[in-house]
């Protein structure tokens, strides 16, 4: 097919096809970029979310267990760590949790009635 007259060079052609894929490549780069924005978005706060849910059960949980008098105050560093730990992605890695082996001394010492 010829899209131009006689006097037309390849430059020109060339010139059209590149802007035919510049008028069809940009707004599929920008849809494609916005989706990737609102992804991002959406994985965050569904994380943060799942978060803020487990740190609720977690009150609940020792809340529970205040009540019902099987929890103590050598039980609060453990559950305040929990409750106040960084958010995921955020803050320095630096900072360890307590280990398994921590929360079962501190659970043995608190049925030997020790400390």
């Amino acid at each position: 097919q010829q899209t131009g007259g006689k006097g037309d060079s390849v430059a020109v052609a060339l010139t059209h096809q590149f802007g035919r894929l510049i008028v069809f490549s940009v707004p599929v780069f920008v849809y494609l970029w916005t989706m990737r924005a609102v992804m991002r978005f959406f994985m965050r706060s569904m994380l943060l979310m799942d978060d803020a849910r487990q740190r609720q059960t977690m009150l609940e949980t020792y809340f529970m267990l205040t009540g019902s008098g099987r929890a103590d105050e050598r039980d609060r560093p453990l559950i305040l760590w929990a409750l106040f730990r960084q958010t995921p992605g955020h803050g320095s890695d630096g900072v360890e949790p307590p280990d398994f082996t921590e929360v079962i001394n501190a659970g043995m010492k608190r049925g030997s009635g020790g400390e």
